[in-house]
């Protein structure tokens, strides 16, 4: 059974800054170990402390930078950051990733994304509606876009990010693998995110 949840997602406000990070928990300890996943620990230090100010700045450059937060009862349930990548993003990938992503469409992608640890065993439905929520809102910050590549990227160790992705409807382009270099450890998935036809006439 699939445990019920009930939160309401909206911008995050800069004034959210101290509900983010007095309530919102993603890093889990495993049992026997000291510290949770370095991929799990990055995403939490950055939801709670620089998600907003990020967006801000992602915004002010022109790439339409958003923070969105799902808040219930005790708190925020889940965080993520969207916003649109330009040609500098790809530079040192694959020319294959390349040329796809350069290809017409707008590219966004979903930078970071956490859902609540009292929300890890609900079967991944927080997951899905915070990535729901997240394609909802990139067609509504490209509304002359009837198609966008939406783009998600994971540790290669993340396991649960990549099954979240693949249930989604991403396509990966490229397989995370450990360092040599900083990049190499994170795959590519893409999703061709199309605006549904308008049936109101």
């Amino acid at each position: 059974m699939i445990p019920s949840f009930d939160h309401t997602w909206r911008k995050a406000r800069k004034k959210d800054r101290s509900l983010i990070q007095t309530t919102f928990e993603c890093a889990e300890v495993s049992p026997g170990e000291k510290f949770a996943p370095p991929w799990e620990a990055e995403v939490q230090r950055f939801l709670r402390h620089r998600a907003i100010t990020s967006a801000n700045r992602m915004r002010n450059l022109g790439h339409g930078g958003r923070c969105l937060i799902g808040v219930d009862d005790q708190g925020v349930a889940a965080a993520l950051t969207h916003y649109r990548m330009c040609d500098a993003d790809f530079d040192e990938e694959d020319e294959e990733i390349k040329t796809f992503l350069r290809s017409g469409p707008p590219v966004r992608e979903i930078a970071f994304l956490g859902v609540h640890l009292r929300h890890r065993h609900s079967g991944g439905a927080v997951a899905n509606d915070a990535l729901d929520a997240a394609l909802h809102d990139i067609l509504d910050c490209e509304p002359e876009a009837d198609l966008v590549f939406v783009v998600g990227r994971a540790d290669y160790r993340n396991t649960g990010s990549e099954r979240m992705l693949a249930r989604n409807h991403f396509d990966k382009l490229k397989t995370g693998v450990p360092p040599p270099h900083e990049n190499t450890r994170l795959s590519w998935w893409v999703r061709r995110l199309a605006r549904p036809a308008d049936t109101s006439n």
